[in-house]
């Protein structure tokens, strides 16, 4: 999944050039979501990526352990990030990258929507008018190395017991 996100940035590369003083391309990423994207520093790998192929990739993140779109929707940080753009010169995002909290992809899809969908969607619009041209990437999880820990869910959902049967239910909630 790593090898998604940094590939769709990358793509978008050539298309949404931006020079500084130098002639330099720069991309403006906005990472939001959780510890699935700081913990493994997903910002840092695309921008050493990026920088390797010759772009120069400025980033900020509003990474919050466990948290939900929901949460961000509710966050005034978030807003403020996605709506005054990068930096002090309020420049406007090039791609903005948004995961959702690791276990709710995994539920079926009712509760998965309920919970998810609204709040993908309002953040996709509040995006979009403040950062027309930003491409928005969906950072998809995956499942937990023993399946998920949370005895209720284990329980109530048979296929959230493994990595192989969250895994499954994450890419098909996602694709």
């Amino acid at each position: 999944m790593k090898v998604l996100i940094i590939l769709g940035i990358l793509a978008f590369a050539n298309s949404q050039e931006v020079k500084t003083r130098d002639e330099q391309k720069v991309r403006r990423v906005l990472f939001i979501g959780n510890s699935m994207i700081f913990y493994y520093k997903m910002y840092k790998i695309v921008q050493d990526i990026a920088k390797a192929d010759g772009h120069k990739l400025w980033y900020q993140n509003r990474t919050q352990s466990g948290w939900t779109l929901k949460q961000h929707w509710e966050d005034d940080l978030t807003h403020s990030k996605i709506i005054n753009g990068s930096g002090k010169h309020g420049k406007r995002w090039d791609f903005v990258v948004i995961n959702e909290q690791s276990t709710k992809p995994a539920y079926p899809v009712p509760k998965y929507c309920d919970g998810t969908f609204q709040y993908a969607s309002k953040l996709n619009d509040l995006i979009k008018q403040h950062n027309p041209e930003a491409k928005i990437l969906w950072y998809m999880t995956w499942g937990h190395k023993n399946g998920t820990m949370n005895e209720k869910n284990r329980e109530n959902y048979p296929w959230m017991r493994t990595y192989e049967g969250m895994q499954e239910a994450i890419r098909r909630n996602y694709m």
